[in-house]
């Protein structure tokens, strides 16, 4: 009976450490993802998105789509400080692992002198106007994010937005044995059946 005891308790103190170190794994790729998004290295960055996406979207399309937003001249957008919040049990089906982890990061917006203005327009607009192009975004993201993590310093022209949100964690041993992400967003919901099993998309 010992015996027995001893053999349960050592598998289990291994089935621990084998998920302890599953989610420092994840801990630390993603640190290493946000990082080139932090550095705007957008083409690398998206080596740590979950390949199998590319199956409905080509890479291509992605690097472009991401290039335009950050080389729009009229704001200048930084991404820093991601921390990873806490990180799920690992759930592993015929062979592939997944877990879904909360993240935070802080969002920074400079507005321009010509943001929401056409080109060659004169800089004539006032913020306190009618309708201002600065306000109404800030609007907008206070009612994306929340207004208690929206703050406008309209002396800088500057918003900083404390964001929140999820990413599934993939290991798939098809895919260079690493962990790759993929934020669970709405816009993502009706493609999850093609990346995901069913299990998977129940569970969280």
């Amino acid at each position: 009976m010992k015996r027995l005891s001893l053999i349960f308790l050592l598998s289990a103190m291994g089935t621990l450490s084998f998920a302890q170190t599953d989610q420092a794994g994840i801990r630390s790729t993603f640190t290493d993802y946000f990082k080139l998004q932090e550095e705007m290295r957008i083409a690398e960055s998206l080596e740590y998105i979950y390949p199998k996406l590319y199956e409905l979207v080509p890479k291509e399309t992605m690097i472009k789509v991401f290039e335009q937003t950050f080389e729009d001249t009229t704001i200048d957008l930084t991404m820093r400080n991601a921390v990873v919040d806490s990180v799920s049990e690992i759930l592993e089906i015929e062979g592939v692992k997944y877990a879904l982890l909360d993240y935070h990061f802080e969002m920074g917006m400079v507005f321009k002198e010509n943001f929401g203005k056409e080109e060659g327009e004169e800089d004539s607009a006032d913020e306190s106007s009618e309708f201002s192009p600065v306000n109404f975004t800030v609007t907008m993201m206070k009612s994306q994010y929340g207004e208690e993590n929206v703050a406008y310093d309209e002396e800088q022209r500057k918003i900083l937005i404390q964001v929140s949100n999820k990413a599934y964690a993939i290991l798939n041993p098809a895919y260079e044995g690493s962990w790759k992400f993929l934020d669970k967003k709405p816009n993502m919901t009706p493609i999850l059946g093609q990346l995901f099993p069913q299990e998977v998309i129940d569970k969280w």
